[in-house]
């Protein structure tokens, strides 16, 4: 397979990941999504944006802004029963070269206790796509979540 103008090893699983972290300093909720470079761009081709060359010498100059705005259709997320924008704050591609990592964050939150995730991402793709997650609220204690094309959403509660 040709990525971006080289040759990428192709993959043979389909997953993405995400770390989600609650800093209690910040008052941030701070994301981390790793997703595969080839998949992401023919998601992103299936909804009619043209392909980005993400992370390579030929990036398209609008190419975060079109990158978030696929992640705003397939990424949500709900704190406290209410519905949140995150801000993108950047993305690099990986050490293998085969994904990037993204970055997001949603200023603002004094505690967090209640928590819906919607991952979508790559869905459409793969029969086989599993979106992991992993989610550190509260500080200390970890939840891991397997979102797939028959549960994309997951709610937790923090409530004491």
């Amino acid at each position: 397979m040709t990525y971006g103008g080289g040759i990428v090893p192709t993959h043979e699983f389909h997953l993405s990941r995400c770390h989600i972290n609650y800093n209690v300093a910040e008052e941030a909720l701070q994301m981390t999504l790793h997703l595969f470079l080839d998949d992401l761009e023919d998601a992103m081709l299936r909804e009619g944006i043209d392909k980005q060359f993400l992370c390579t010498e030929k990036e398209k100059e609008d190419a975060e802004k079109q990158l978030y705005r696929y992640l705003q259709m397939h990424f949500q997320l709900r704190v406290n029963q209410q519905a949140v924008t995150y801000e993108f704050v950047g993305k690099e591609v990986s050490d293998d070269l085969l994904g990037v990592w993204v970055y997001l964050e949603v200023k603002e939150v004094d505690q967090v206790s209640a928590l819906t995730i919607s991952n979508r991402l790559i869905l459409d793709l793969h029969a086989d796509q599993r979106n992991i997650t992993s989610v550190l609220v509260p500080p200390g204690k970890q939840t891991y979540l397997i979102l797939d094309r028959y549960k994309s959403q997951e709610s937790l509660n923090y409530a004491q």
